[in-house]
């Protein structure tokens, strides 16, 4: 987990699934957003982390992503749109999801988020805690989409790959 303001700062590293909720939830309970936004640096520093830490056991294909919240435009980083979208460009190894609290001109980050292969911005208007679980809610729906996406893939190309050695056995009988 990346929290930022003035500054970057890494919480903790590589969240997955089996990490302890109460250890999140307590993170997120004691972040005070105050000050400047640094928001590049903490894409950036996401960026990297994702890239990392990715498990020693995970499959080469398995999508990784960073997931982004903002409620104000940059104003404080050292990187900037440019540098990230040169990384985007480079490396298709990841994928960003930013969600947007009444932003104004969002423009920048979206074209951020959609030089990654499955990258999407969500736009909140904020009236309450429940649009940003709303927001939180598609995210997920996109990545559990995009497993599914990739489970019919595979197992599309298995069959196929069975009914063509079928075939070939048939063949030659």
């Amino acid at each position: 987990m990346v929290v930022f303001n003035n500054t970057v700062n890494l919480r903790f590293k590589h969240n997955t699934k089996r990490l302890d909720k109460d250890r999140i939830f307590k993170e997120l309970d004691g972040m005070d957003p105050q000050g400047a936004t640094a928001f590049w640096d903490a894409v950036v520093t996401g960026i990297d982390l994702v890239k990392e830490n990715a498990p020693e056991n995970a499959p080469e294909n398995e999508e990784k992503w960073v997931i982004g919240l903002t409620d104000g435009m940059d104003n404080r980083s050292t990187a900037n749109q440019a540098s990230i979208l040169e990384m985007t460009k480079n490396d298709k190894s990841f994928n960003l999801l930013i969600i947007g609290v009444g932003l104004g001109n969002s423009a920048p980050i979206k074209e951020v988020c959609h030089s990654t292969p499955f990258g999407s911005y969500i736009d909140v208007t904020y009236q309450n805690d429940e649009s940003i679980d709303d927001a939180f809610k598609q995210i997920a729906e996109v990545i559990i989409l995009l497993f599914y996406f990739y489970l019919f893939i595979f197992n599309f190309h298995f069959i196929f790959y069975f009914i063509f050695l079928l075939f070939n056995f048939l063949s030659a009988q």
